[in-house]
């Protein structure tokens, strides 16, 4: 009896994908780099997909058009239903959202794979049939799956001599005298002890209410912003036009009442800093408050702002820094019985994930429970709220910790404050004594070295 089924496959994931990428281009195309034309299983598909890695190895833009171009190179138009241009478009009305096209794509794969081990097993079934010599048979069936493995091993796996290359290279430089480019502080003693911050890492900071952790977070992404590195807040506390305000109010230096009531030399100073942000790579979203829309808006926003970017010396440079404020307001589908503790171990363990996936590092805002509060003292580790998770998925722990002036009308004054780092895996632990300067929204270091001062060259 012949076995009429059909062959694994999704339609509608294969037809997303070449929707997604006609639409979205590169960065789409990228995501599903590793799909040739035979692993999909509709011929119009095949033809479009072989079609659309042509244009793109011509250095073309895979829209509809220039993908047209290759279609009739191949002879393929009667292929589509209503032409081409009619397919391409609908094709278009059926994609997935940008950041889904890696999903979909290991999708396609497997399916792929799995036709091709049928393939493999219906060869094995007609030649066991058949004279084959039965360890002859055997050894070219095991030869056979062991080619598919191979074929479907991606290339996340590497020799160890590719990192520790990497990483000699690193040493070489610094040896010569030169420096590795990481995303700074944008404080000189804090980058002192943790020598910056590096990809893949998510660094939890973490405060009680007033002690500037979201201005620190503020300040690190403005300074390295205007030095051309892409960096993206995500705000679920405040909307994007107060973080606005809190960028003012640090490159100028003005308090909020001199912004509002600015004379002719404060309204320069805020001209100056609107062309300064202007210019810069910084983005907010205010929007997006679920775990995984933010997942999903971090990678479009990687996708299209970071990856292939080079700097002015054309080298790849894949630096970026994202920061979320704050963890426990975060939206996360639970059932009702999962605790705080739970959902919050799932927000730090994705977090992380994505600061992986991504090779860049993932600022995690945090509050701190009352403890240290009603102790009066310095935080810890332990006063983090659902603290389990927090501690274990954070490559670095820092504390903003500056102690409350006893005198109220002395709150907005300048003051001592300490960057208390906790946890550094792999580096130095410490504490970064700075100023923190409630009343213009930031940290001030105590020397420059360099580093980005607010409103310079003014």
């Amino acid at each position: 009896m012949t076995n009429e089924r059909t062959p694994p496959h999704n339609a509608n994931a294969e037809r997303a994908i070449i929707g997604a990428v006609l639409a979205y281009g590169n960065p789409a195309l990228g995501q599903a780099s590793s799909l040739m034309g035979d692993d999909f299983f509709a011929p119009a598909h095949r033809h479009a997909w072989a079609a659309i890695v042509e244009t793109a190895k011509a250095g073309a833009f895979p829209d509809p058009i220039a993908v047209e171009v290759e279609i009739k190179k191949a002879t393929a138009q009667g292929i589509f239903d209503g032409g081409w241009m009619a397919w391409a478009i609908a094709a278009m009305s059926d994609a997935c959202a940008g950041e889904q096209v890696g999903h979909y794509a290991r999708i396609v794969s497997e399916a792929s794979r799995a036709r091709q081990l049928i393939s493999v097993c219906v060869d094995t079934i007609a030649r066991a049939y058949g004279d084959a010599d039965w360890q002859d048979l055997i050894n070219t069936h095991r030869q056979s799956v062991a080619n598919l493995e191979a074929m479907g091993s991606d290339s996340a796996t590497v020799h160890v001599s590719v990192p520790l290359g990497e990483y000699c290279d690193e040493l070489e430089t610094l040896k010569d005298g030169g420096t590795v480019e990481t995303i700074s502080t944008g404080l000189a003693n804090l980058d002192a002890i943790t020598g910056g911050y590096h990809p893949a890492q998510l660094i939890v900071v973490a405060a009680r209410p007033g002690q500037g952790k979201t201005a620190y977070a503020c300040n690190t992404l403005a300074t390295n912003a205007i030095r051309g590195v892409p960096c993206l807040m995500f705000s679920l506390e405040m909307i994007a036009r107060e973080l606005a305000e809190r960028w003012l109010i640090w490159d100028t230096r003005l308090t909020k009442n001199q912004v509002r009531s600015a004379d002719m030399m404060a309204w320069k100073k805020i001209l100056n800093t609107k062309q300064v942000f202007t210019d810069s790579a910084l983005y907010v979203n205010d929007k997006a408050t679920g775990l995984s829309a933010i997942v999903g808006e971090a990678r479009r926003w990687h996708a299209k702002r970071v990856r292939g970017r080079k700097s002015l010396s054309g080298k790849v440079d894949a630096r970026a820094l994202i920061a979320v404020d704050y963890a426990q307001l975060v939206r996360v589908r639970a059932n009702k019985n999962q605790n705080r503790e739970q959902i919050v171990a799932a927000i730090s363990g994705t977090m992380k994930q994505l600061a992986k996936e991504l090779e860049c590092p993932v600022m995690l805002i945090a509050q701190l429970n009352r403890e240290c509060e009603k102790q009066n003292r310095p935080p810890i580790i332990s006063d983090l709220r659902e603290s389990g998770a927090l501690e274990q998925d954070a490559d670095m722990i820092i504390f903003p910790h500056s102690p409350k002036p006893e005198d109220p009308k002395k709150f907005a004054e300048p003051r001592a404050a300490q960057l208390i780092v906790a946890k550094n895996r792999g580096g130095a632990i410490g504490i970064a004594e700075e100023q923190w300067v409630p009343e213009l929204m930031t940290f001030r270091q105590l020397t420059n070295d360099g580093y980005y001062e607010p409103g310079e060259n003014r």
